[in-house]
């Protein structure tokens, strides 16, 4: 006779022989087993939980996969039954999920050369220890915590960024967690304005022999109230305002706005602005065809005298007055409109100042409605040819008498005549068309 042994088998995981095992969650494959076993028996295994048996279930030795479920006991059961049919007692161990280590370095990010990069969103998990380490040669500041400090060296600064990992040492039983993240050292930005300049009042300035290096864009700004033109390049034109006139001087300022994150850098100019003279002609206006001008809202300052001139043939009167007055001549009536120009004589060392309006003429409007003409009395009136008109933006007929008009906005209307019209025998259909503004109507009568 053979008999079975009962409680003579051990049960082993791996290579830990003690009654609890550890495990990391969510391990898979997990050995465990009955070493020397007895030629011919046969075994069952068990779980009471937290993991199922992936294979070898009837040998000595079975796979595990284990859950996600930290915690435990959960036992493993094996009974053998020898070549006989004699059971053997229960083998148990007892194992206890462990959580496993997790690490999360945080997003990339990036640092201003120049300064140092402090770690803000990184995580860690069921650890013991962790630590940081770096591909380039910077160093760290609180290196064993989740919000280390690290100086980029020379050498990262030109290599132009950096790898960070962060390592979370497992509990026992999981292995360690790894998370890395890309540093990116931004060049620090550089402005230069230039030297001090000077300009007469009265003119513009463009600014010349600036730089700006590693930035995004660049902007101008002023003491003072004037403006600036293309003032998001390196080259704007300053116009001072008259405020910045009366100061005399103003100061500019290049900002080269650094790309993040780094700050902007800021450099200055003083502009000093020489008393000169100013003109103005005052805004563009028209008139109608046939009408004379007065410049009306013109001024001039720091001048000596001035005077007026003209791109067309036309006149003025008081033609060194601020308020002349402009009779156009037919060629200008002709062209359409005259450039008036009205020009302040400096005072030295300034040139002179010019300021321009034009003046548009607008053709005066025509109309003529036809000639006379006779009809049937009861039968309407059917315009088919005669009414013209020119240089008009709206026509509208009217009658002397009671008849009506269908269509009296367009060139060709129907007029049926009333009782009033048949009885007096004849009507006077006239028609009026409206000219650009700042033209009048002008009506003719059929």
């Amino acid at each position: 006779f053979v008999f079975l042994l009962e409680g003579s088998q051990t049960l082993l995981a791996q290579t830990n022989t003690s009654p609890t095992q550890m495990v990391c969650v969510g391990s898979t494959g997990e050995p465990y087993l009955i070493p020397a076993p007895t030629s011919g028996s046969t075994f069952s295994w068990s779980i009471s939980s937290g993991g199922i048996i992936a294979s070898g279930n009837g040998t000595n030795q079975i796979a595990v996969d284990w859950g996600n479920n930290p915690g435990g006991p959960h036992t493993i059961t094996v009974t053998e039954t020898d070549a006989f049919g004699c059971v053997g007692a229960d083998v148990t161990v007892v194992v206890t999920l462990t959580d496993a280590a997790t690490a999360n370095a945080g997003s990339p990010d990036n640092v201003c050369a120049g300064n140092a990069y402090s770690v803000i969103s990184a995580t860690a998990t069921n650890y013991s220890v962790i630590s940081w380490t770096s591909t380039g040669t910077g160093t760290f500041s609180g290196g064993t915590t989740l919000t280390p400090t690290y100086t980029p060296s020379a050498a990262d600064i030109a290599a132009g960024n950096v790898m960070l990992t962060l390592t979370a040492l497992g509990n026992s039983a999981c292995s360690d967690a790894t998370s890395t993240m890309v540093l990116t050292i931004i060049p620090a930005p550089t402005a230069d304005a230039s030297i001090d300049d000077n300009i007469c009042e009265g003119s513009t300035y463009t600014l010349s022999g600036t730089s700006a290096t590693n930035n995004a864009s660049v902007n101008w700004a002023t003491t003072g109230t004037g403006t600036f033109s293309g003032g998001t390049t390196l080259t704007p034109t300053y116009t001072p305002s008259t405020a910045d006139i009366a100061a005399g001087n103003v100061t500019l300022t290049l900002t080269a706005l650094g790309n993040s994150p780094c700050s902007d850098a800021t450099s200055t100019m003083v502009l000093t602005i020489i008393p000169a003279p100013t003109a103005d002609a005052s805004i563009d206006d028209n008139i109608c065809e046939g009408s004379t001008y007065t410049l009306s809202g013109t001024s001039a300052t720091n001048n000596a005298s001035v005077n007026w001139a003209t791109t067309g043939t036309g006149t003025f009167s008081g033609g060194t007055t601020l308020t002349p007055t402009y009779t156009p001549s037919t060629a200008d009536i002709a062209a359409g409109n005259v450039t008036l120009t009205l020009t302040a004589l400096g005072n030295s060392p300034c040139s002179d100042a010019t300021s321009t309006m034009v003046l548009t003429i607008i053709t005066a409007p025509t109309v003529d409605a036809g000639p006379d003409d006779a009809i049937c009395g009861g039968i309407p009136y059917v315009f088919v040819s005669g009414p013209t008109t020119t240089n008009s933006t709206v026509v509208l007929w009217s009658t002397s008498g009671d008849g009506t008009f269908t269509g009296s906005s367009t060139l060709t209307p129907i007029y049926t005549p009333g009782t009033v019209d048949i009885a007096n025998g004849t009507v006077n259909l006239t028609i009026t068309a409206t000219g650009t503004a700042p033209c009048t109507t002008v009506a003719n009568t059929m």
